[in-house]
């Protein structure tokens, strides 16, 4: 069992890095030392409930920490959300799923000011992943709030042209999302 005092020395740490992996200089370094593996531990559940607030709260500022370092992030966030125990694990919770949808979100923005149609790929699956979730009551009305409007007012329209795959899983996308 850990204290909500020893979860805020932790999420505490978890901040610098999380100010470095804010930064562009330290992002690159924090990759190559492979930080992000040591943060793994952190998003696997110890608890028979899954509802201790201190580890959750370690959870989150981990997810954060990750969220900075977004392009390898972005891709690691994916594959968790493609296996089914994993996409359970990541909405089990609103306030896991609001986190993940949140990161997504702030990716999609940073894209539209500086495209790259591989990270674009990698946003689009997650969100297809968490469109899917049964779980929520009406998921698609969470996710016309939540989901950037860049991803379908034409923002990429050129990026995605000569990429069909990602045009396709996008049309999925707002096909999954209106209904």
């Amino acid at each position: 069992m850990v204290s909500i005092k020893e979860s805020t020395r932790v999420c505490n740490a978890l901040a610098l890095f999380q100010c470095m992996g804010n930064h562009q200089e330290t992002r690159r370094e924090l990759i190559k030392a492979k930080i992000p593996f040591y943060f793994y531990p952190f998003l696997k559940t110890n608890g028979k409930n899954g509802n201790d607030k201190p580890l959750e709260f370690i959870r989150l500022t981990s997810l954060g920490v990750i969220g900075s370092l977004t392009k390898v992030a972005t891709l690691i966030v994916m594959k968790i959300l493609m296996q089914e125990e994993g996409l359970s694990y990541c909405c089990a919770l609103a306030e896991r799923f609001y986190s993940i949808v949140q990161v997504l979100h702030r990716v999609v923005e940073k894209l539209s000011q500086k495209p790259c149609i591989l990270l674009l790929r990698y946003v689009i699956q997650s969100y297809l992943c968490l469109s899917q979730v049964s779980r929520f009551v009406r998921p698609s009305d969470a996710f016309r709030s939540q989901i950037p409007c860049q991803l379908f007012d034409n923002t990429f329209m050129d990026m995605l042209r000569d990429d069909t795959e990602t045009s396709t899983m996008l049309q999925q996308l707002y096909v999954q999302i209106m209904r």
